[in-house]
């Protein structure tokens, strides 16, 4: 690993790296941070309670050629 330099994993699995992103995260202050899924402050889109937005899609279907959806919702 060339994160720690102990062998056995590569940087993406790195314990250390794990527990330092988790650090970070914890000591962020997200009393102003937006919310991508409810549009309220103080959390993320990972962190929010409320149900999932469904957001149209950008681009074609491959399918039908319609916009606001993929091929695999089609």
């Amino acid at each position: 690993c060339y994160h720690c330099g102990e062998k056995g994993h590569w940087v993406p699995e790195c314990p250390l790296r794990t527990r330092e992103k988790t650090n970070q995260e914890e000591n962020k202050d997200t009393s102003q941070d937006i919310c991508y899924n409810c549009q309220q402050r103080g959390h993320w889109a990972s962190n929010c309670q409320q149900p999932k937005r469904k957001q149209p899609r950008k681009g074609k279907c491959y399918q039908c050629q319609q916009e606001g959806h993929w091929k695999s919702e089609c």
